[in-house]
């Protein structure tokens, strides 16, 4: 039988990101990482790999938690991509809290859905946990009144066609922060 065409073969780089793929390790994960990683030769295409997948620093953390000998060039790339991620995540943050006191001064209080809600109730550090925007559950009643409050901002705001007559399910919220375009989406 052809190996390359075996569909039970898993990529090792693969094999490797789906090991880390969770917020914690324990012992026995360690030392089931370590045994991977002993026949791991992958190295140059892991940091693109991992970062494709939302998984740099994660990776990073479990490797080094379970003293697991990284290259040092790999090493590097890892930690400046988890780096990037802290500080997308950061930004992401401030205008979640700005956002959050706009809306409890109005008396709005939105669900924080999935990034940043996951990183910081089950990741060790929240920038463990890549963030591509802010996801915000509204009351009906609120969505309006949300819309109005974000539309004397920094915020950008792009409302629906003035000829549809229903509120559409989610809207997307730009802002500039930083030097980097972000945006964020609020569902009602």
């Amino acid at each position: 039988m052809d190996s390359k065409n075996d569909s039970t073969k898993v990529d090792p780089i693969y094999r490797l990101l789906s090991l880390c793929a969770r917020a914690q390790g324990h012992p026995a994960f360690h030392a089931q990482l370590k045994q991977q990683v002993s026949v791991f030769t992958a190295w140059e295409e892991l940091p693109a790999q991992a970062e494709a997948n939302g998984m740099s620093g994660l990776l990073l953390y479990h490797l080094q938690n379970a003293g697991v000998f990284i290259p040092q060039e790999i090493e590097r790339t890892l930690k400046a991509l988890h780096l990037r991620c802290r500080a997308y995540n950061q930004i992401h943050e401030r205008a979640l809290i700005e956002i959050l006191s706009l809306f409890n001064q109005a008396g709005i209080q939105p669900l924080l859905l999935k990034g940043l809600a996951l990183a910081y109730l089950y990741y060790p550090d929240p920038a463990l946990r890549p963030v591509g925007d802010i996801d915000l559950l509204l009351k009906k009643e609120d969505f309006l009144p949300a819309l109005s409050l974000l539309n004397g901002t920094k915020f950008d705001i792009q409302l629906p066609s003035s000829a549809s007559k229903r509120l559409p399910k989610s809207l997307t919220v730009y802002a500039r922060q930083d030097g980097i375009d972000r945006h964020w989406c609020m569902k009602d």
